[in-house]
């Protein structure tokens, strides 16, 4: 089995938290080509396990970060984030070429995350004995999931190109101010304007056109998410 397929979909929950986890991805990153996400999409729909690798070390350490912030639990926020690449791996087949890989990323953590409180606030309500209504089955689930990755990605299409970039890149891959401005050849205080900015136009895009409790959900989400 090679190596990255061995990594990726059995062993990565633990790389997570260890240092064979840098060591390996500082190899792997040095000896990459640039990040083709259209190219990857591709070739992820055939069943390419290499092109899972390369979604996988290009946006699992925003994701376990951004989904630390909300559990505040290490343990717990690598068992969420290795469900999102499950539920990603699991989708791939009904990935359309030009869809935002980050996007439907940030919209599955998101749906985890929330499913996780709920979790947690039944079974603390049981031993309450207060009812709270029941997590929506899987058909209802991938259905919502569906319908809020395409309400992100007409908000995010409503941006102009730099600050789409903008957003893209600091919100839903996790990079630094730092880090965009030098990919983009602006300054640090560019990138934060373009930021507020696109952050603005985005929530206010799903707050207009979203269902309203899962938009103010996914707003506030939003919020927390690549800080």
């Amino acid at each position: 089995m090679p190596i990255l397929e061995a990594v990726s979909l059995i062993n990565f929950d633990i790389c997570l938290n260890n240092r064979l986890f840098t060591a390996i991805k500082a190899v792997l990153m040095a000896s990459a080509d640039v990040f083709d996400e259209n190219q990857v999409l591709q070739r992820l729909k055939s069943g390419d396990v290499s092109a899972f690798d390369a979604i996988y070390w290009q946006y699992h350490g925003a994701i376990f970060r951004n989904i630390l912030r909300l559990t505040k639990d290490e343990a717990v926020a690598a068992d969420i984030s290795q469900d999102v690449f499950v539920k990603f791996w699991e989708k791939r087949e009904t990935l359309q070429p030009g869809k935002s890989i980050g996007g439907l990323l940030f919209v599955i953590s998101y749906h985890l995350a929330v499913n996780h409180n709920k979790q947690t606030l039944r079974e603390r309500s049981a031993r309450n004995e207060l009812a709270l209504l029941p997590v929506g089955g899987e058909d209802e689930q991938a259905t919502q999931l569906e319908h809020q990755h395409r309400l992100l990605e007409q908000a995010v299409a409503t941006l102009t190109e730099q600050k789409r970039l903008v957003f893209t890149r600091c919100k839903l891959e996790g990079k630094s101010y730092e880090e965009v401005a030098g990919e983009l050849g602006i300054s640090k205080h560019t990138v934060k304007e373009h930021l507020s900015f696109a952050m603005k136009t985005v929530k206010n895009y799903i707050l207009d056109h979203g269902h309203s409790m899962v938009a103010i959900g996914i707003a506030a989400f939003l919020d927390q998410w690549g800080q």
